[in-house]
This record gives C-alpha cells, sequence and structure tokens, in this order.
C-alpha cells in the first residue's frame, strides 16, 4: 500500500502550477497531519476503526510510468532532487478503510532510519547505506521500476576481500550538454542502478553516465559506460542499454508539422529556370474575361 502527504501534494501544486487531487500521485492513502516521508521504518499505523494496521516499509522510487502518468518533464529528476517520496505500507492486519478515518501512529522503533533516509541512500547518498544494516523491517528486495536493491543485514556481511553482488546505483551528469534534452527530449533511464560484482572491500558508490553530446534518439550502452574500477557488470553477455535520450510529445509534433508543410511546399525553381506559370482559372462559356 502507497501513502503520500496531502501537505506535500500541495507543495507539489505550487511547483507544478497545477492541481493535484488526492490519488494523483497513484496513492492508495493521502494523510493529513502525517508526517509520511519523516516516517521511521518500521513504524505501525492503525487506520480506522475496523482493525487495519499497517507498517512502514520502504519509500516509493520514481519510475517511467509515473513520469508518464502526470506528463511532467524531467519529473524523475525533480522527485529525486526532492526527496519526498511517501511510503510503502504492509498490511499487519486487514480491515476496512474509508475516507476520514484517523491515522493513529503507534510501535516507533528505536532507530532514525526514516523513509528519507532510505530513499536518499539508494539513489543519492549511498554513504548513507550503513545505517540500514539493524533495520530488519527493511524488505530484501525492492522491485520498483523493475531494480532491485540488495537491503544490507549485518548477518550477510561477508568475509573481508570476499567478492559480492550489489545494485550500484547510475548517476548522469552534462544534462545541459545534451542537445537532445535542450530541444526538449526527455531522458529515458532504462536502468536505474546496475548490478555489479566487485570486492568487499571496494564497493563503488556510483555508475557514472556522462550524457554529453547525446541527441534525440541517441542511446547509451553498458559497452559506453565507464565502469567504477575493480567492479564488473554481472551482465556481460550483452551490450545492454543504459539510458536513451526519446523525443517529448511537443518534439513529435513539431517534427510532423515540418514533414507536412516540406510536403507540400511548391518546388523551387533551379537557377536558370523560369517558375512554372499559374494555372488557368476556368471561366463560364460566354462570361466576360477579365480585362487587363
Amino acid at each position: 500500500m502507497y501513502a503520500y502527504a496531502r501537505e506535500d501534494l500541495d507543495d507539489w501544486q505550487t511547483k507544478f502550477g497545477r492541481t493535484l487531487n488526492n490519488g494523483n500521485f497513484g496513492e492508495n492513502l493521502t494523510t493529513s497531519g502525517i508526517d509520511v516521508t519523516g516516517a521511521r521504518i518500521g513504524e505501525r499505523w492503525h487506520v480506522g476503526s475496523d482493525g487495519l494496521v499497517l507498517e512502514v516499509t520502504s519509500p516509493r522510487t520514481p519510475c517511467r510510468t509515473f513520469a508518464a502518468f502526470l506528463e511532467i518533464p524531467d519529473l524523475i529528476k525533480t522527485f529525486t532532487k526532492a526527496a519526498i517520496p511517501g511510503a510503502y505500507l504492509r498490511v499487519i492486519s486487514p480491515g476496512t478503510v474509508r475516507a476520514g478515518d484517523q491515522v493513529v501512529v503507534s510501535d516507533r522503533p528505536d532507530h532514525d532510519v526514516t523513509v528519507a533516509v532510505v530513499f536518499r541512500a539508494i539513489l543519492s547518498e549511498p554513504e548513507l547505506l550503513p545505517q540500514l544494516i539493524e533495520v530488519d523491517a527493511l524488505p530484501a528486495a525492492s522491485c520498483a521500476e523493475q531494480v532491485t536493491v540488495v537491503w544490507p543485514r549485518a548477518k550477510d556481511v561477508p568475509d573481508a576481500g570476499a567478492q559480492v553482488t550489489v545494485m550500484i546505483p547510475v548517476v548522469f551528469i552534462n544534462h545541459e550538454r545534451s542537445p537532445g534534452l535542450r530541444r526538449g527530449g526527455i531522458l529515458n533511464i532504462v536502468r536505474h542502478g546496475i548490478e555489479m560484482i566487485c570486492s568487499v572491500d571496494n564497493i563503488p558508490e556510483r555508475v557514472v553516465v556522462d550524457l554529453d553530446g547525446l541527441d534525440i534518439g541517441d542511446s547509451v550502452h553498458s559497452g559506453a559506460v565507464q565502469m567504477p574500477e575493480g567492479a564488473r557488470p554481472v551482465i556481460h553477455e550483452r551490450d545492454f542499454t543504459v539510458a536513451s535520450i526519446a523525443a517529448s510529445s511537443a518534439v513529435r509534433e513539431e517534427a510532423a508539422a515540418a514533414a507536412v508543410a516540406a510536403a507540400t511546399a511548391p518546388p523551387e525553381a533551379e537557377e536558370g529556370e523560369q517558375p512554372a506559370p499559374a494555372a488557368a482559372t476556368p471561366t463560364t462559356p460566354g462570361a466576360p474575361t477579365p480585362s487587363s
């Protein structure tokens, strides 16, 4: 179950200059008076009077479907930077929920790992990952956007020097130097993370993808990405796509209009060639002809 705060929706309304109704972010619960992104992983919510109990498990990570649904340019980048993701919750005890039901927060764990901390740890600040080790309520994996995120566990820590498989976040740079993005194209991120094999003593913080020079229709494949030293992708038998620059609807409409204009324009006369005479206007027999 996904929850998002009405107060945060109001902030986005102001930023986007458009109305956002309850549920517009795809949330099952739109809350009021609850700090959803500040909720601790593992805390429990008692909702309504029918026995429904929920437990906070993880943040939502932005995806292409989310961005396409709202039709807001660069939403994934903006949503990630804002770090106000809302929370996923699992059902501890089922029950009926109705509009206006009260939400009572209880059983807050004795740690400081909030939804916001987890969100930043997996998308922008990998140095926060060690804080997640003792948080038992975190799921073993997050399947949002079809990207597996391996959560650390104290009992899973391997010996020094061992080879481990980890998901390394992908960071994109030089957006402003991409001709395609400057012309209104959309960065289509296929992989927010790349699963890699590396030494437990040398786990990379990120994989950097440079967008410099990329135009609409261009793609970035794994073979063109500088992988961190000492690490190699689990997928090595094929050159997989990491991201591409796609045309937005506005760019596509502009290109289509230009193509129609080019197809209907009269051909230009070559040098030394007289332009084709204009077609004569048919007249009715017996009608007077215009005098010159």
